[in-house]
């Protein structure tokens, strides 16, 4: 142990200090809520998963933050469709309705 750790550790403010550096390095990014549709980046596609069943693929992430909205564990699948542009057509729905949603009310 070198002589300015020994010298903190019985310290309450060398101790946060450390707590601190620690949450940093873990990667914590705190919540920033959008404040405009521009603060949100929405991917909306197709998969075909059998005949004539078609899936609506929907990305939407907060660049503010960087925070996932969806997919999300248990996200519902938007589908199936019978065609390809009915299903992209309902990801680029679901994905306005998630934008509308988190700038009503953000998910922290």
């Amino acid at each position: 142990m070198n002589r300015s750790h020994q010298a903190c550790e019985n310290s309450a403010f060398c101790e946060s200090v450390y707590g601190f550096k620690k949450s940093i390095m873990s990667g914590f990014i705190p919540s920033v809520p959008g404040k405009s549709e521009s603060d949100f980046e929405v991917s909306a596609g197709s998969k075909l998963a059998g005949y004539r069943r078609f899936f609506g693929v929907l990305r939407v992430v907060r660049k503010t933050d960087g925070r996932l909205l969806f997919p999300f564990d248990g996200a519902p699948d938007l589908g199936p469709y019978p065609t390809k542009d009915e299903a992209l057509a309902a990801a680029q729905v679901y994905g306005e309705h998630i934008v509308e949603h988190d700038l009503a009310r953000p998910e922290l």
